[in-house]
C-alpha cells in the first residue's frame, strides 16, 4: 500500500496535540491491543496480567535496557485515550510495550512477577546516573474528532509505515475502528492513503473468517500450517491473499466490492 502524500489535511495527531505529561500510576495497559490478535488476555484480565501477557508475546528488555541507559525520551510520547470508566487514568492506546518496561523498572504491584527483573535494571539504571523516566509524557485524545485523528495516526504509524502490524493485527484494528469508532472503511482508506483496497480486502478476510468459525466450518487450531505474529494458530495471510482471486470470489459468492 502506498501513501498519498498530496492530502495536507490529514496529519498525524501528534502534530496536533500538545503533550502532556502524567504519572507511571495514572497508565492503564490495554487487554484489547490489537497485536495481540486472537490470543487476547480477555476482558476480566488484570493489569499484572495484561503486563505478562506482554512480557511474554513481545518482550520487554530491550526497552528496559534503554529506558534504564537514557531515560524516556520526551519525542515518544504514550497515546491514550481517558479511561472509561476512571477520568483520572489513561489507557495506552499506543506504547503498551513501553508501559510494562516502565512498570516494571519502578516495581510497581501490577509487576510483582518481574521482582528480579526489576532489582536488575533499576541497578543498570543507577549505575547510569538515574536518568528521568517519569513522569511520562503523553498524547490524550477524546472525542469524535480527535478519535478519527487517532485511527488515522495509528493506520498510518501501524498500516503503512516502517512499523506495520502483520495483517491479522492490521484486520483487527480495521474491525475494532468500524464497529466502535463509528468511522467507515472509506474513511479509515482515505486517512491511511489507501489506494488499492486494502482495508477493505482485510476486513472482508477478517469477517470471512470468523464467519466460518461462527458455523463451525473452520477450526483454527485443525490448521496444518501455522501463522506467524498476533495469529499463530493458522496463516490469515493466505486467507487474505487468496480472497483476492476471481476464482475463489466466484465459488464463495464474495463481492471484490
Amino acid at each position: 500500500m502506498t501513501s498519498n502524500n498530496t492530502d495536507k489535511s490529514i496529519e498525524p495527531p501528534v502534530m496536533t496535540r500538545q503533550i502532556q505529561e502524567l504519572t507511571i500510576d495514572q497508565l492503564l495497559l490495554d487487554a484489547n491491543n490489537p497485536r495481540f490478535g486472537e490470543d487476547i488476555p480477555g476482558p476480566d484480565a488484570t493489569q499484572a496480567e495484561i503486563l505478562d501477557h506482554v512480557v511474554k508475546k513481545f518482550g520487554v528488555k530491550d526497552v528496559l535496557s534503554s529506558i534504564a541507559v537514557n531515560g524516556y525520551f520526551a519525542a515518544e510520547p504514550l497515546i491514550c485515550e481517558v479511561d472509561k470508566k476512571n477520568n483520572d487514568q489513561y489507557l495506552v492506546i499506543e506504547g503498551n510495550r513501553r508501559l510494562a518496561a516502565l512498570l516494571i523498572l519502578q516495581g510497581s504491584d501490577r509487576a510483582d512477577a518481574y521482582n528480579e527483573l526489576t532489582r536488575h535494571y533499576r541497578k543498570i539504571h543507577r549505575e547510569q546516573g538515574s536518568p528521568a523516566f517519569e513522569p511520562v509524557p503523553t498524547i490524550i485524545f477524546g472525542g469524535d474528532s480527535n478519535k478519527k485523528r487517532l485511527v488515522s495516526y495509528l493506520g498510518v504509524r501501524h498500516i503503512i509505515s516502517t512499523k506495520d502490524w502483520d495483517s491479522f493485527a492490521k484486520a483487527s484494528w480495521i474491525k475494532k475502528s468500524v464497529e466502535e469508532s463509528a468511522i467507515s472503511i472509506d474513511e479509515i482508506s482515505l486517512m491511511t492513503g489507501d489506494n488499492h483496497s486494502t482495508i477493505r480486502k482485510l476486513l472482508q478476510a477478517y469477517y470471512f473468517i470468523k464467519q466460518l468459525e461462527s458455523e463451525n466450518l473452520f477450526n483454527p487450531g485443525d490448521s496444518n500450517q501455522k501463522g506467524r505474529g498476533s495469529n499463530i494458530a493458522y496463516p490469515f495471510s493466505w486467507i487474505y491473499t487468496i480472497l483476492g482471486y476471481s476464482q475463489v470470489q466466484d465459488f464463495t459468492e464474495i463481492s471484490p466490492d
